[in-house]
């Protein structure tokens, strides 16, 4: 099951997958192009694409995570009740 989905500025298209494993994917010309497991990318719940490349995820354990070029930046959001981040929206700051 598909929880999560967007495009980037590439026109990659990029879905996590509520599978087993729990999986990101970056699919291009209608072919999965790289597979991500939750050992690589912590699992997510919401994907926003980044207006500068990339993408940004919103994890069930209350991190956001930026994959950018093959790089991967974990950033705890120190959340109390409810860790899980359910939306995720980038908002471009001039």
């Amino acid at each position: 099951m598909i929880v999560g989905i967007t495009e980037d500025i590439d026109g990659n298209i990029w879905a996590e997958c509520a599978s087993k494993p729990r999986k990101l994917v970056r699919i291009r010309d209608f072919k999965v192009q790289e597979e991500f497991l939750d050992s690589e990318v912590p699992a997510g719940h919401s994907l926003t694409a980044d207006p500068r490349g990339g993408i940004w995820l919103g994890t069930l354990d209350g991190k956001l995570v930026s994959l950018r070029k093959g790089k991967v930046d974990i950033f705890p959001m120190n959340l109390k009740e409810d860790p899980v981040v359910r939306q995720a929206a980038f908002r471009s700051v001039r």
